[in-house]
């Protein structure tokens, strides 16, 4: 039997939290079919001001798995969401004693770009050991805007291609899903990244995932890229130019930091 741990940063979901929940539900018997159980779903919210909570609480108790939820009390940013959800996911593989060979880690957001319905053929490659790690690709098209489909389409496979020796047509992708045991090596390295990262510029290291990604290489681990599904349209975001070029910043960050530290 296989394990499966989902963990996701929440803020401000109340358009999609209930609606992923319950997928989420559904898809838990396809896992089963899979020999995969689902042991848990973190939810970091991360000050949320909305109705997330409430519906959170009046769904919990309709889930066919344990849902833990992490409420923080302000806003404090994605990446110490993601952080919190990842050190939540290994206190639970250690605390209930799951065998890391068998023991699967997802990182997947909350706002049903990435959909519950990808991840019993998302895993798959894990479970057959023929990857260490899955790399779920968004599908972005113009329906995004055509400065966000653009900036991903030429910035994504630029320093995917230079850092991972692979094309992502996506700027730092959020889907990810590895082993325990392969995770667990790099825990340590990247923790001490994304303090450095923040030692140096004063932010929070945006590029997260994509640093995953580079320290599995490094590493000479298997990586598998997964085309997720598209986006339904009631869930797809035009990204403003403001924040395109807030993206753009934190790339050159990014890279300037991944050429001095990433080797040491």
């Amino acid at each position: 039997m296989w394990n499966l741990i989902i963990y996701m940063p929440a803020y401000n979901v109340e358009s999609t939290i209930v609606t992923l929940l319950l997928r989420l539900n559904a898809v838990v018997i396809e896992l089963k079919k899979q020999n995969v159980s689902m042991v848990s779903l973190i939810v970091v919210d991360d000050g949320s001001t909305d109705k997330t909570v409430s519906l959170v609480s009046s769904t919990k108790a309709s889930l066919n798995f344990d849902l833990v939820y992490v409420r923080k009390t302000k806003n404090e940013g994605p990446i110490r969401a993601i952080r919190d959800g990842l050190g939540r996911s290994v206190e639970i593989t250690s605390s209930k004693r799951l065998d890391p060979l068998k023991t699967i880690i997802l990182r997947m957001d909350s706002d049903l770009e990435h959909q519950p319905e990808d991840i019993p053929t998302a895993i798959k490659p894990l479970i057959q050991n023929k990857s260490d790690a899955v790399v779920g690709i968004m599908p972005i098209d113009l329906r995004n805007g055509i400065g966000f489909y653009l900036f991903n389409q030429i910035i994504g496979r630029i320093e995917s291609h230079k850092y991972l020796g692979l094309e992502i047509p996506q700027f730092c992708p959020g889907f990810l899903a590895l082993r325990f045991d392969v995770l667990s090596e790099i825990v340590p390295r990247l923790s001490s990244r994304a303090d450095k990262f923040y030692s140096i510029y004063q932010k929070d290291m945006l590029g997260w995932d994509f640093i995953i990604l580079c320290l599995l290489r490094n590493s000479r681990r298997r990586l598998t890229l997964f085309r997720l599904l598209p986006i339904e349209s009631q869930f797809i975001k035009k990204q403003r130019w403001d924040k395109i070029l807030n993206y753009y910043s934190y790339h050159k960050l990014t890279c300037e930091f991944l050429d001095k530290e990433l080797l040491s």
